[in-house]
């Protein structure tokens, strides 16, 4: 299957796109100092094009952060579902899978409530 370029992704994958490319920004700025044009930027979308996906960078960001979390759930659960693995060997994968996920995520919550 080809990629489609991104001007032509249907609405829901574009907005895959938009949380995809805003997480590492929210991780790395922060929600103060994030903003819609550093969100546009990473996306590679206007931000107009963005506001046709998303009515507010809170919005973004609250969206960002539950497709992060499920994302991560999704992965701790996978390691935790091998069959033929030690408890401990599951525990271990599930928490190194997500060590990076943890401290971005609690970098970009600290930023968006000490607005």
């Amino acid at each position: 299957m080809r990629n489609q370029p991104k001007s032509q992704l249907a609405a829901p994958d574009k907005k895959e796109l938009i949380l995809n490319a805003a997480i590492p920004v929210f991780g790395k700025s922060g929600f103060k100092k994030t903003s819609i044009e550093d969100l546009a930027d990473a996306a590679d979308i206007s931000k107009q094009g963005l506001y046709l996906h998303f009515s507010s960078k809170e919005e973004i960001f609250q969206a960002a952060m539950q497709k992060y979390l499920e994302d991560g759930l999704n992965l701790v659960q996978q390691e935790l579902d091998k069959p033929d693995t030690a408890l401990f060997q599951q525990l271990m994968g599930a928490m190194d899978g997500k060590r990076v996920v943890w401290a971005v995520l609690m970098g970009g919550c600290q930023s968006y409530v000490s607005t």
